[in-house]
């Protein structure tokens, strides 16, 4: 995931624009933990998905007052299936580390596409 602050014209991809911490398992009950205090990116899942047949993630993102100019913050939770049918779930935080707005984001995959249904929701400013 990246987000951006000029409507998607250019997303931030720098070395150092985002920190995140995830955890989670899988269903042999290995429980995994993954962060960085500076990435080009937010990571979604431990588990790693490609274009298998079957494979699933399934997720639920809240990015906090992205109108605000200050650091945005973000918190996950999701499930997943890979290729080889191992179950896996976890959650996490992110922030991105730049004091400005988001007007967009993008999520994608390291490689290939995503196929899929997303519902996007927003909640108004009182």
């Amino acid at each position: 995931m990246q987000t951006s602050t000029n409507g998607g014209s250019t997303f931030d991809s720098g070395a150092s624009n985002y920190a995140f911490s995830i955890d989670g398992s899988n269903h042999f009950g290995s429980q995994t933990a993954s962060g960085s205090g500076g990435d080009t990116q937010i990571l979604l899942s431990i588990i790693n998905l490609g274009a298998g047949t079957g494979e699933k993630y399934n997720g639920r993102l809240t990015l906090f007052r992205p109108s605000d100019a200050g650091q945005a913050h973000i918190e996950f939770s999701y499930t997943v299936k890979d290729k080889d049918g191992t179950q896996g779930h976890g959650q996490g935080g992110a922030v991105r580390l730049a004091s400005a707005n988001v007007d967009a984001f993008r999520l994608y995959m390291s490689g290939g596409n995503i196929n899929g249904v997303f519902h996007f929701y927003g909640v108004r400013k009182s």
